[in-house]
């Protein structure tokens, strides 16, 4: 018994100090990749300037802001909201898809190289934000019930969605009417 309470209280230490010392160090190297891409989209911006380069460099620039912004809810639960609100809402899948499409294939110079250093800043978040939520734990079971694919597939629609799409996919899930009833008894 007193060996399980030793472990389990240098357990909530080791996670107290990640998530008040690491962790928001790790976020802050990853926000300041976020303003470097920031910076390289405005050049590009200035140098590009007809109507496909703007579609293009302004989906970008909402996927820096987008990230920046909540780069603290990239979690695995995240990621696991992305394939619940496809479910809930095709149109809203089938959006984000067009907008990842979009800046995968796009023509403007530095535009995908964009876009994939915003993936990997998101898989990194993912990570970051996922050891102290348990995701090492949950790691095997997103893994098997998902997959491996469909992960780096969701990571690529969440580095491309604009703000208001991030969070749909982040909001908590609304408890039924039954269940607050059952809840008050």
């Amino acid at each position: 018994m007193e060996t399980t309470l030793l472990v389990l209280l240098v357990y909530a230490s080791v996670l107290f100090i990640y998530d008040y010392e690491v962790a928001p160090s790790l976020r802050f190297r990853l926000s300041s990749g976020l303003t470097a891409l920031l910076v390289r989209q405005v050049r590009l911006s200035i140098e590009y300037r007809d109507l496909n380069a703007k579609r293009d460099l302004q989906l970008v620039y909402e996927s820096i802001k987008s990230m920046d912004s909540n780069l603290h809810l990239i979690t695995p639960g995240a990621l696991l909201g992305v394939g619940f609100e496809s479910r809930k809402d095709p149109a809203f899948l089938e959006s984000a898809r067009e907008r990842a499409r979009i800046l995968d294939d796009s023509i403007v110079p530095g535009v995908r190289e964009i876009y994939q250093e915003i993936v990997e800043i998101a898989t990194k978040a993912a990570v970051i934000n996922g050891v102290s939520r348990m995701a090492l734990f949950a790691a095997p079971w997103i893994l098997t019930s998902v997959g491996l694919d469909a992960l780096k597939e969701r990571i690529r629609l969440l580095a491309a969605m604009s703000v208001d799409d991030f969070q749909r996919v982040t909001q908590r899930p609304q408890v039924s009417k039954s269940f607050r009833r059952l809840l008050r008894r």
